[in-house]
């Protein structure tokens, strides 16, 4: 048997400094919105790999969503849109402004284990946390704190992210739900209601601070899944402003025009008509 002698041992921290290490903690934090947080803390990507700002220059219309979850009168902040528009970012960026200026827990659900697994690794670890230093300087570096299933920041803030699974949903509880690709999630979980349902249940004790976001791309029809949410909703439509006349209109697929012929003929030929 080998013993090892200590050649010495660590002092204990004085509790001065253990006082005026958390006393940031007790510092009322600053009221900012979700996409005042974005803009101040969150890098990304771009399609050269190169780390930049974020910005809304190419989805200010992500803006208005975003700051609805700042909002105390919103509730749920339920958002349908096609693919590709932007959605996945308002939760991204709800995270990034929970962890520095509101910190509280988060449920978060992806619509399969294996989508869950992916959007993880690639959208909040590698493609936010790792490149946004002030995030990252608030990740916990403990056993457990970040993981696929797990991330833990300073102040408490956990984030716990599922799979439509009852189990899953019956044993966590937050203050702040995501629930991504509504329309592909089950509408009825384990005979025991919708993912939706089942998730508020668990805000109950939270009453008074719950809040909710759900995105999807339609899929359900029109009085089902998110297209009825939204309806039940303030039903609020994006707007863009036509560079000829300046007045703000939807854009609908009704008003997409194109020359007939092969498909690359209507690509090339495509405009929308305000």
């Amino acid at each position: 048997m080998t013993l090892s002698v200590l050649s010495e041992i660590a002092p204990i921290e004085p509790a001065a400094a253990v006082v005026a290490r958390q006393a940031q903690h007790l510092r009322p934090r600053e009221r900012v919105t979700v996409s005042e947080a974005a803009e101040r803390h969150r890098w990304i990507r771009d399609t050269r790999g190169a780390r930049v700002r974020w910005t809304f220059d190419r989805a200010p219309h992500m803006r208005r969503p975003m700051d609805c979850l700042t909002d105390p009168r919103v509730r749920l902040v339920a958002v349908m849109g096609p693919a590709q528009c932007g959605k996945s970012e308002i939760p991204n960026n709800w995270l990034v402004h929970a962890a520095i200026y509101a910190v509280g827990k988060f449920v978060w659900l992806q619509a399969d284990k294996e989508l869950m697994k992916a959007y993880v690794r690639e959208k909040i670890s590698e493609g936010m946390i790792d490149i946004s230093p002030d995030l990252k300087a608030r990740q916990l570096s403990e056993v457990g704190a970040d993981n696929i299933l797990r991330k833990a920041f300073e102040g408490g803030m956990v984030v716990n992210f599922i799979w439509p699974v009852g189990a899953q949903l019956r044993m966590r509880s937050a203050p702040n739900v995501v629930i991504d690709d509504f329309d592909d999630v089950p509408e009825d979980i384990g005979g025991q209601g919708s993912a939706l349902t089942l998730i508020e249940g668990r805000q109950t004790v939270y009453e008074g601070r719950e809040k909710g976001f759900v995105g999807s791309s339609p899929a359900r029809g029109a009085r089902r899944g998110i297209e009825a949410l939204v309806a039940n909703g303030t039903d609020e439509r994006t707007f863009v402003f036509c560079p000829h006349c300046g007045e703000p209109w939807p854009i609908h697929i009704d008003l997409l025009e194109f020359e007939p012929g092969t498909p690359a003929d209507a690509e090339r030929t495509a405009f929308v008509r305000c």
